[in-house]
């Protein structure tokens, strides 16, 4: 009984340890600048070394995009981001750094049945998705035109970093 409970108290603190470690409020979608890789996390506040003209798309857990325009003082990546789910933001994370999964031409498709693409609205929904191997085509597929869909919509945010 002893080693079931120490078991069980281990697994809740790494799993705590291990989401409260992921510190980022930002994640970058997509940019111009080639110091900047997809996938990196950003936090609120910091100062972005993005060249004048250069643009970086950032997404927080709760889904809201931000681009931000670089200056001849680079960029600032605005407060208030919050990383309110960092288990969610981790997981995009993951998603964004994975190369496109191959799609299989032929043969027939066994085990779940993945959500429809236009099913596939949210963030939750989308890295729901992702965590079964067999959706994963789908997903990318969904965050993808998720991000379209906010990039469209999105405008600009030039935000120069402040003087200390």
């Amino acid at each position: 009984m002893r080693k079931l409970l120490f078991a069980v108290t281990l697994a809740v603190f790494t799993a705590g340890t291990a989401v409260a470690s992921f510190a980022a409020d930002y994640l970058v979608v997509s940019t111009t600048d080639p110091s900047l890789a997809k996938g990196s996390s950003l936090k609120s506040g910091s100062p972005v070394h993005l060249a004048a003209g250069g643009t970086v798309l950032l997404v927080s857990a709760s889904g809201q995009m931000i681009k931000l325009i670089g200056s001849a003082n680079g960029a600032r990546v605005p407060d208030g981001g919050g990383a309110d789910n960092p288990a969610l933001l981790r997981q995009m994370q993951t998603m964004l750094l994975r190369p496109p999964p191959s799609r299989r031409t032929f043969g027939a498709m066994r085990g779940p049945s993945c959500p429809e693409l236009v099913d596939l609205k949210t963030l939750g929904a989308i890295v729901a998705a992702d965590q079964t191997p067999e959706c994963q085509v789908r997903a990318r597929q969904a965050m993808d035109a998720y991000i379209a869909a906010a990039t469209d919509d999105q405008a600009p945010v030039s935000m120069a970093p402040t003087k200390p």
